[in-house]
């Protein structure tokens, strides 16, 4: 491996969000269900550095509208992050997340847009740290999903996704750049989706009580614009339990498959800043993956309170591979600071590692699940 491979396998992201700088919100009160719904905004600073990179600069948004009443309408949210580096490269993200009255409906929607740099180490979980491939993809991401309920607690949904993607910069010699790579010069990906989900958490930001399940299955065809042509089924399974003075346990397990020809950036991933934290962003891939994570939350002092969690996932070509797989470890803890005591929306900082020196620092919005 060389130097700068190894430094590239090894490099820990860094990124820091300081406290609020602004904001808007009324201060906490008793719930009342007869109350108007309350809006808060934070604004924080973003800022950090990475190699590929180099210093990042930016701000992110964090609002909520939500009842004051517990057990009445859930919280619309919207986040939003936009970055810029010294490299000249650029991220920008805008979530929404609306509830009707009741939780008969919910719209959430999802916008993209990137010139930012990853890294392709190649298929499978025996991918060696010097296989790393950086690349530069400029993207636009465009995504709709509609739930509705059905029965309490039960709600159907469908969606669409449309992902537009340019390679700006691959390796010359790489994998990538040798067309063997299904979306390796990038691409046109249009999804359709439909899924059922359970939720009957006792809140969607910090969960302490209630379960979450959730399965969906998407289909990319050339008869509704996609350039690729593959189906995807997802499941996503969560507990959680309070145990003596507010100690919170939780759990999840999800199981993620592709069949057909799907782009590399779409088949099933490990990494990121809610499963399996510890890896880059792809840093493991294939056709099919399960990641299981348990997470222990202690009892907040003031607005403060910690977190421990450790996880494992197995990557493999097909379904029946997935039992002989290699399991790769993830584990770490971290704070959190409570922004909004009634809605118990959050900041929160990780810090996890995985295998062969892999590491990260996380800092992000609500609790990773």
């Amino acid at each position: 491996m060389t130097a700068v491979a190894e430094g590239r396998a090894r490099r820990i992201r860094m990124f820091a969000l300081l406290l609020p700088v602004v904001t808007l919100a009324a201060q906490p009160t008793a719930p009342d269900a007869t109350a108007r719904p309350r809006a808060s905004i934070s604004l924080l600073p973003v800022l950090g550095s990475a190699p590929e990179t180099g210093f990042q600069y930016g701000v992110a948004l964090f609002a909520t509208r939500a009842q004051r009443s517990p057990g009445g309408t859930r919280p619309s949210t919207i986040v939003g992050n936009a970055v810029r580096t010294a490299k000249q490269q650029t991220r920008v993200f805008l979530d929404t997340d609306t509830w009707t009255e009741g939780n008969r409906w919910r719209v959430l929607t999802n916008a993209v847009w990137q010139q930012y740099p990853l890294a392709y180490f190649g298929v499978g979980d025996q991918a060696p740290d010097d296989a790393e491939e950086p690349y530069t993809p400029r993207s636009t991401e465009l995504a709709v999903s509609v739930h509705r309920m059905v029965a309490p607690a039960l709600w159907v949904q469908v969606g669409a996704r449309r992902i537009e993607q340019t390679m700006r910069e691959v390796e010359p010699s790489g994998a990538l750049a040798s067309g063997a790579v299904p979306g390796g010069a990038g691409g046109r990906t249009v999804l359709g989706t439909i899924g059922l989900v359970r939720d009957a958490r006792d809140n969607l930001f910090a969960a302490t009580a209630g379960h979450f399940a959730e399965l969906t299955v998407s289909t990319a065809d050339d008869a509704i614009g996609s350039e690729f042509d593959f189906r995807r089924v997802r499941v996503d399974a969560r507990a959680y339990r309070t145990l003596g003075a507010s100690h919170v346990v939780a759990a999840q397990i999800v199981a993620q498959g592709t069949d057909g020809v799907a782009p590399f950036d779409q088949v099933a991933l490990i990494g990121s800043n809610s499963v399996m934290r510890g890896y880059v962003p792809g840093r493991f891939r294939d056709q099919w993956s399960t990641a299981v994570q348990g997470e222990y939350r202690s009892p907040s002092r003031g607005r403060w309170s910690g977190a421990a969690f450790a996880g494992a996932a197995v990557v493999a070509p097909t379904v029946a591979d997935l039992a002989d797989g290699r399991v790769l470890p993830s584990y770490g803890a971290g704070l959190r600071f409570r922004m909004n005591p009634v809605t118990r929306t959050t900041v929160r900082v990780d810090y996890a590692r995985g295998t062969a020196g892999q590491g990260g620092l996380y800092v992000a919005f609500s609790e990773a699940f």
